[in-house]
């Protein structure tokens, strides 16, 4: 899908969070897959307006090609509730540790979905918190050394 390097900041903030997709703008060709974007420059300007908005942006596309390593596959709210066990498997692999299935339900249940900004229909059903504070979505209700950044729960 085409867009604007404006559009293109906006999606480096997260300001703007579209479907997941390649996106193509005239500085770069992205992908986005629902909280992790990689760029990849076209060789264009980035316009100006967009640099402006977004310094960091400039920079990234100015300097070499990163290419982040890919993520777990982020499991559905209904499958954590389902069987968190199998659900967080995949997760278990990652230097960080994950919570206790209790701890997650109680983030969850009392923290998230008492949340105003909670949207659990979300990302397909992956849920996205959409606090001002919060760049997150929701995987962090599951790592055991995080905090919610709204204050609805702790590590």
């Amino acid at each position: 899908m085409s867009i604007t390097d404006v559009r293109l900041a906006q999606l480096h903030l997260r300001l703007w969070s579209p479907e997941p997709g390649e996106y193509h703008a005239p500085a770069a060709v992205v992908t986005w897959n629902g909280h992790l974007l990689t760029c990849q420059p076209t060789g264009a300007p980035l316009d100006p307006a967009a640099a402006v908005l977004c310094p960091a942006l400039a920079r990234a596309l100015a300097g070499p090609t990163r290419t982040l390593p890919p993520t777990p596959a982020e499991p559905m709210i209904t499958a954590l509730v389902a069987d968190y066990a199998g659900a967080t498997a995949p997760l278990q692999s990652e230097a960080r540790s994950v919570v206790p299935e209790e701890r997650f339900l109680a983030r969850l249940n009392d923290g998230c979905r008492r949340c105003g900004s909670w949207k659990e229909a979300d990302r397909d059903g992956r849920g996205r918190c959409d606090t001002v504070f919060c760049a997150c979505t929701r995987r962090l209700l599951w790592l055991a050394d995080e905090v919610c950044p709204a204050g609805k729960w702790a590590a």
